[in-house]
């Protein structure tokens, strides 16, 4: 399995814990925490939109995959600082 792919199940895990616990999280923090856990691939930016594209991408690779509960949580788990869903 590739890096990518683990970021994505990463995502779709935590997505998972969030929905579950009725939380959201910021994409700032989402970066954080990748950048913690896998430190072998290039740093994102807590800042930029370098972790909202990985978001989207990730929402993305769920949906070429029909995996609607993984998609909900997702798109209701991830929040830019203004509260707007991060996948868009």
């Amino acid at each position: 399995m590739g890096l990518k792919i683990e970021i994505f199940n990463y995502i779709a895990n935590l997505s998972g814990v969030l929905a579950a616990e009725d939380k959201k999280m910021f994409g700032s923090k989402l970066a954080s925490n990748i950048n913690k856990n896998f430190p072998s691939k290039p740093e994102y930016n807590e800042k930029g939109r370098g972790i909202f594209k990985v978001i989207s991408a990730a929402f993305k690779h769920f949906e070429k995959q029909g995996k609607q509960n993984i998609l909900n949580n997702i798109a209701n788990s991830f929040t830019k600082k203004n509260k707007e869903l991060a996948w868009k």
